[in-house]
């Protein structure tokens, strides 16, 4: 995988997390956990394929999906 994959990989999963945590009904601890669990477990599959990922610029993007999306939705409601 390249970086153009993980940043792709990366920016569906912070959109998930925003759908996620957003949503009206609250998600259950167990829900959250296991989120947290995938993401850990992707990163450790994009290591395994590309010695040269960097997890600390993985979560960042996801955040920064995340962030972005949030901001979006805030400023066109």
């Amino acid at each position: 995988m390249t970086r153009k994959d993980f940043i792709k990989l990366a920016d569906s999963l912070g959109i998930f997390q925003h759908y996620l945590l957003n949503d009206e009904q609250k998600p259950s601890e167990d829900l959250i956990f296991e989120y947290r669990n995938l993401v850990d477990n992707i990163k450790v599959i994009c290591k395994q394929s590309n010695s040269n990922f960097k997890r600390h610029i993985f979560e960042e993007q996801i955040q920064k999906k995340y962030t972005a999306l949030n901001k979006f939705l805030v400023k066109n409601n």
